[in-house]
């Protein structure tokens, strides 16, 4: 028993004398560019961060340089530990390897290309509002494989990076700046100008939407429908400058032009509707004797 331990021990120590010492070098090696290439990445997202209309720029070059700074890190465990000929036999077998892995993965390597031209032609930035396939949602993170999206609804989405290229994407805020629209139905016997003056007055009041320019508030009759005209109003905002949403902004708009109106007290009465009975008034009395 104790010869046997002192074999495993001889043996472990001729291993190290050999071997130990340049597996050491070559951990330390990886661990060296490891941790060089994660903190290029953290230091990208920072920048990221205090500049998000090139955010998606520098999380997918950060991304990208995490993944070379691993690649040589484990190129130079591998020539450390004298397993070159295994490097210089897979570079050997790469044209092979790569017709294989290119088959197999080619819904990586083309949302990878297609992960470059975004960053490069930044056709939205870091918390844009895209909508792309049906789904509507907040950009997170641009990764190299797909694109981090936030709905509205608090859902995660990771629309693959060759579908925002390949399908029509449509970007909301891509200026920050969003046009929203909303409709009024005021009575035929009230004075339309007031009723729009009223109206208009009370969305000038309002500091979180746009009040100058060609952005600013406007009105329009749009049609004469049955009971009511309809008046369609228009109002831009901003939401890069303002921390509230656009669905409460509406909203809050809607409210103060309704309490307007209503403090005016201009009518707006819902559709009416004209129910005729076609029954002869003979039979209608022939069923209530019975």
């Amino acid at each position: 028993m104790v010869e046997a331990l002192q074999e495993k021990f001889e043996s472990t120590a001729v291993w190290f004398t050999n071997s130990g010492a340049d597996f050491v070098i070559g951990v330390m090696l990886f661990a060296a560019f490891y941790f060089a290439g994660s903190v290029i990445r953290k230091l990208l997202l920072k920048r990221a961060a205090k500049k998000p209309e090139r955010g998606v720029v520098y999380g997918f070059i950060g991304n990208v340089v995490m993944a070379v700074f691993i690649v040589f890190g484990i190129s130079l465990f591998m020539n450390e530990m004298g397993w070159s000929k295994v490097m210089t036999g897979l570079l050997a077998g790469a044209g092979f390897i790569s017709i294989i892995v290119g088959i197999a993965f080619k819904d990586i390597a083309e949302n990878f290309l297609a992960g470059i031209l975004l960053a490069f032609s930044r056709p939205f930035t870091i918390g844009d509002l895209l909508e792309v396939n049906g789904t509507v949602g907040r950009v997170l993170q641009l990764n190299l494989r797909n694109t981090h999206m936030r709905t509205g609804e608090g859902r995660d989405v990771f629309v693959p990076n060759s579908m925002l290229i390949n399908r029509v994407l449509t970007n909301y805020t891509r200026d920050g700046l969003m046009r929203h629209h909303f409709f009024l139905g005021i009575d035929y016997d009230e004075d339309i100008n007031k009723a729009m003056q009223t109206a208009m007055a009370s969305i000038q009041e309002n500091t979180l939407i746009e009040q100058e320019g060609m952005y600013k508030p406007y009105l329009l009759i749009d049609t004469f429908g049955e009971s009511t005209i309809s008046i369609k109003v228009f109002f831009w905002t901003n939401l890069r400058e303002i921390e509230v949403s656009s669905a409460i902004i509406k909203s809050r708009v809607m409210k103060t032009v309704y309490e307007a109106l209503r403090t005016a007290k201009i009518s707006m009465p819902g559709n009416i509707l004209e129910i005729k009975n076609y029954q002869p008034i003979g039979n209608s009395k022939a069923s209530a004797a019975e």
